[in-house]
């Protein structure tokens, strides 16, 4: 079903939907991970905002690099390590953006979708295990 503007309607909007839905958990448990560490109101916002930030930029920014950055050979060197141990640590946001499904009919294949739910899935999980334990060692009194 596509709509007048030539917008697919349908699965490929809704699981445009889902992954926005998966982005905003991931950003959610990360800025709850912070909120049980910090004694200071606005951090776990500010903080939340910059890894949405980050991890929606990480993927863009490991491209760059990877396919040289233009024609910088010392910024591609300097950098590709650390984007490298970066990877490890951030998850890379971009890959639940599949709006260009539905805006363009570029359907995004299977394992890719699944690779980026399981992503999302487990550093959520790592995140909500994280805030647990640091709500358990807390003392409320």
């Amino acid at each position: 079903m596509t709509s007048s503007s030539g917008i697919e309607l349908g699965l490929p909007y809704w699981l445009a939907v889902v992954g926005i839905w998966i982005d905003v958990a991931v950003v959610a448990a990360f800025t709850l991970w912070i909120s049980t560490l910090s004694t200071v109101t606005m951090l776990p916002l500010a903080l939340g905002a910059m890894f949405a930030i980050a991890g929606r930029a990480l993927g863009a920014v490991v491209d760059y690099v990877a396919r040289g950055a233009d024609g910088q050979v010392e910024l591609a060197a300097r950098f590709g390590p650390i984007l490298d141990a970066v990877r490890w640590v951030l998850p890379d946001l971009s890959r639940l953006d599949w709006r260009a499904w539905p805006m363009y009919g570029l359907p995004a294949d299977g394992p890719s979708i699944a690779l980026s739910i399981g992503m999302a899935s487990f550093y959520t999980m790592v995140m909500l295990g994280l805030s647990v334990q640091a709500f358990s060692r807390r003392e409320f009194s």
